[in-house]
Order: C-alpha cells, then structure tokens, then sequence
C-alpha cells in the first residue's frame, strides 16, 4: 500500500557571486503513530527502479544484530543516519528529515540522528543522489512500487496513522497521483494490538 505524490525539490540560489550551481533541498516532516516496527515512510524512486532516498522504520540493526526499532535514513541500500527509539507505543511522534548537497539530518521527537557515515562517505551519498534528482524520480509515502528487494534497507509498506508535509506544505491525500485503496485520507483510526 502506498500513495504517489508530485514533489517539486526546492532549489536555493547561490549564496555568494562565486557560486555557479544552485544548490538543492529535501524537507520532510511527519507526524507518525505506527501499528507495526517496520515500513516505509517516504521514498524516492527512479524509473529504472532504485530508491536513491527512503526514510522507514525497522526493528533490527543489521550490522551490529540488534533486535531493537529505529528510525532510518537511507541513500539507495546505504543506511546513512539512524536512530534507536521505541515509536510502537500508541503516541504520535515527530519525523523530520532535511537534505542539501552538503547536509543530511536526522530528527525524532527533537532527538538527533546518528550518522552512520564519515563526511566524505556522506557527501559521496548525497552526490548520488543529486545526480538521481536530475532524472524523473517519483515520490512514495507509506510504501514502495515494485522495486528490487536490495534496492533499499526497507521494502515493507507502512501500517499506521501519518500527516506528512513536504518542504512545509501539507501532503494532501486527495490530491495524490495514486492512492491505494486501503489507504484513506483524512481519517486516523484507533490503532490496535494486533492488526
């Protein structure tokens, strides 16, 4: 299950007369009450079916075998920030993501990220995906189209309540490319054990 929306990257003039490249950001900020510890909350996809951007939810650190939720940011299967908390608990917590060719953060309920990466590993990354946003890349929330399974850390679709705004505009379901229809807009229902 998944909706596709149209997002537009913002692009940022140069600061300075030296610059020549205008520079480019990615905000996402959502509001989450997840029913189960893993799915996709935001993707980026391409036409040849990468995902050089996902944020999603997992229960288990792979690397270090840790059976524990996080929060993930991921450049194409590269987990890039994370971040441990427990959001299976019935409440509603804050997700913000922002991106610029420089920059990555990572921020749950105000508690920052951990990254994953050095800084030059990172701005490998975020040049990776740079280049993706010049090709036509399609938005998803709340899951993936058909997609390899390495294409990114997390393929499951999400199940849960979720308000999403992009670049600080409200996403409005209604308004989506494509809406599966399990996914309704407008509504959040009680969350319960089991489902």
């Amino acid at each position: 299950m998944f909706v596709m929306v149209h997002l537009s990257v913002s692009a940022v003039q140069p600061s300075s007369g030296n610059e020549t490249k205008t520079s480019w950001e990615i905000e996402v900020n959502a509001a989450i009450q997840p029913a189960t510890d893993t799915g996709v909350l935001f993707a980026l996809v391409t036409e040849e079916a990468s995902v050089p951007l996902s944020l999603s939810l997992i229960d288990y650190h792979s690397t270090k075998k840790l059976k524990q939720q996080f929060i993930i940011v991921a450049l194409e299967s590269t987990v890039v920030s994370r971040l441990a908390l427990n959001v299976c608990d019935k409440k509603e917590h804050s997700v913000d993501i922002l991106l610029r060719k420089d920059h990555l953060s990572l921020r749950v309920d105000g508690i920052v990220g951990e990254s994953e990466l050095s800084t030059s590993e990172l701005e490998d990354s975020l040049s990776i995906l740079e280049s993706s946003l010049q090709s036509t890349v399609k938005t998803y929330v709340g899951g993936l189209p058909d997609v390899p399974v390495t294409a990114t850390p997390v393929t499951a679709s999400y199940h849960g309540c979720m308000t999403v705004k992009l670049s600080n505009k409200a996403l409005d379901l209604d308004e989506a490319l494509y809406k599966h229809s399990d996914i309704t807009s407008h509504s959040c229902p009680p969350v319960e054990a089991g489902q």
